[in-house]
């Protein structure tokens, strides 16, 4: 999936058309949300902004939310 091409066309490849990797289905969807909402994500997935296109910067918060076993 990584290599060097056009921007169009791999914009076209990562949005649309994906890739298998070690046998794994994989397509980059990009997620958009208005102000105030939210969504979940497992931290380990793979992610990175889109640029800013606002004069305002914008914030984030992370919140992690762990397990921790019984002590037995």
């Amino acid at each position: 999936m990584w290599h060097k091409k056009a921007e169009a066309d791999r914009r076209r490849r990562f949005l649309h058309e994906g890739a298998v990797v070690d046998g794994v289905p994989l397509r980059v969807v990009e997620l958009i949300r208005e102000p105030g909402e939210a969504y979940l994500m497992n931290s380990l997935l793979l992610h990175a902004p889109a640029p800013n296109a606002l004069p305002t910067p914008r914030t984030m918060l992370i919140q992690v939310i762990g397990r921790t076993e019984a002590a037995g």
